[in-house]
C-alpha cells in the first residue's frame, strides 16, 4: 500500500472557504453542497491500482461524489452521521498510467438520511488518507492473472 497524506498532495477547493488543516485529516467545509475538493497524485508505474480513501462522516458531513480523472467512481458517499468516526471507503479497482492522476470529491445536493432537522448542513467531507495499492505488486497477482487468461479445456 500506499498511504497518501492530503496535506502532502497538490489540493483544491471550491469555493475555498473554510478549510481547516488537522493533524491527521483536512476538513472542507464549504457550507454549500455544490462544492468540490480534488486532490493531484503521481504513479511511477502504470498498473492496476485499487484506490481507497479514509474520509471523516461527522453529523455536518455532506454527499460527495468521488470521481478519478474526471469519471465518476462508484456511488455518491454520504459523510453525516451522528458523531465523528473516520471510516475506510473502497473506491474501485481502475488500470492507471504511469504520470499525474486527480482524485476529485464532488458534493451532491441531495439530503443523508442521517441529517439532524435542527442542524445546519455544511456539507463537511474530512479526507485523512489516500490509498493505493498496486496489484501487480501484490505476490502471486501475475500468476493468478495469467491462469485467468488462459483458455479452460473442455471436458
Amino acid at each position: 500500500y500506499r498511504v497518501l497524506e492530503p496535506m502532502k498532495l497538490n489540493w483544491r477547493a471550491d469555493p475555498s472557504l473554510v478549510i481547516l488543516p488537522q493533524e491527521d485529516a483536512l476538513l472542507y467545509a464549504p457550507n454549500t453542497p455544490k462544492a468540490s475538493i480534488e486532490f493531484d497524485f503521481e504513479l511511477a508505474e502504470a498498473g492496476h491500482y485499487r484506490v481507497d480513501a479514509v474520509l471523516y462522516a461527522i453529523l455536518l458531513g455532506g454527499v460527495y461524489q468521488p470521481l478519478l480523472d474526471g469519471k465518476p467512481v462508484g456511488q455518491p458517499i454520504d459523510l453525516c452521521i451522528a458523531n465523528a468516526d473516520p471510516k475506510w471507503y473502497r473506491l474501485d479497482t481502475f488500470e492507471l498510467a504511469a504520470g499525474k492522476h486527480v482524485l476529485r470529491f464532488e458534493g451532491r445536493d441531495v439530503p443523508s438520511p442521517a441529517a439532524r432537522a435542527l442542524v445546519k448542513q455544511a456539507h463537511t467531507i474530512g479526507v485523512q488518507k489516500l490509498v493505493l495499492l498496486r496489484l501487480e505488486d501484490m505476490a502471486g497477482y501475475r500468476e493468478v492473472t495469467k491462469r485467468l487468461q488462459q483458455p479452460t479445456a473442455k471436458p
